[in-house]
């Protein structure tokens, strides 16, 4: 039972990483494209608005949390996703550099390897 609760977890942290994905790329396409906005500008806001929204999705569709104090959840959050963007940068640095693999096969095993960190560390971490 614990294993299927997990499993269905797993798939609607899945679910909601794709759409904020969706989002971060459909938003950055926006500015940058449709309203001429800076390409660094507008990737960081798409950043911005993927990382948001899928902070509230996770709280409220994923774990349901019902953290009263959600300064202090929002900061676990943030400090999860800044901890896995330094270890992406390693990943792919060492599977690139010390693996001799090429750069977008580096990142697509980074990505592989932090969904797995990211979900566990928000498990037990970020939405207790």
């Amino acid at each position: 039972m614990i294993m299927s609760v997990q499993l269905f977890t797993f798939i609607k942290y899945m679910i909601s990483g794709i759409c904020g994905v969706g989002l971060h790329f459909s938003t950055t396409f926006l500015l940058v494209e449709k309203l001429k906005i800076k390409k660094y500008y507008g990737n960081t806001f798409g950043l911005i608005s993927g990382l948001i929204f899928n902070y509230f999705i996770n709280r409220h569709w994923t774990y349901s949390t019902e953290e009263s104090n959600l300064i202090s959840e929002a900061s676990r959050f943030i400090l999860v996703a800044f901890f896995c963007l330094v270890l992406n940068h390693f990943i792919v640095k060492f599977v690139h550099e010390k693996m001799t693999k090429g750069f977008y096969y580096s990142k697509f095993i980074s990505v592989v390897i932090l969904v797995l960190v990211k979900f566990y560390l928000h498990t037990i971490f970020t939405f207790i």
